[in-house]
């Protein structure tokens, strides 16, 4: 069952390089396991595609890790913290 969905926003270094990419991504929390569906990453200016496919992660202890591997990467984790981050506010917004 999906519920919540919602976009985050976070920066991403590319591999060797100083070029540090602004993505946004659409995020589904899938209740019954629970996972998260991340979708559609796309630079702020881009309207249509995404740069990635599909990714499906969990937080596994401390770690954001792949639902397939059970393995955490540097997408898993930032993505993850956007999460983390983008539900705390709207913690912070419910509770005003």
């Amino acid at each position: 069952m999906i519920a919540d969905s919602y976009v985050i926003e976070f920066d991403i270094q590319l591999e060797k390089t100083p070029v540090v990419l602004h993505l946004i991504a659409r995020v589904e929390l899938h209740h019954s396991d629970p996972y998260y569906i991340i979708s559609n990453f796309r630079t702020a200016a881009q309207k249509e595609g995404s740069i990635l496919p599909v990714m499906k992660i969990k937080k596994k202890k401390d770690k954001w890790v792949h639902l397939d591997t059970e393995q955490p990467t540097h997408l898993s984790e930032l993505v993850g913290r956007a999460i983390e981050k983008s539900e705390e506010a709207g913690r912070s917004r419910g509770n005003k």
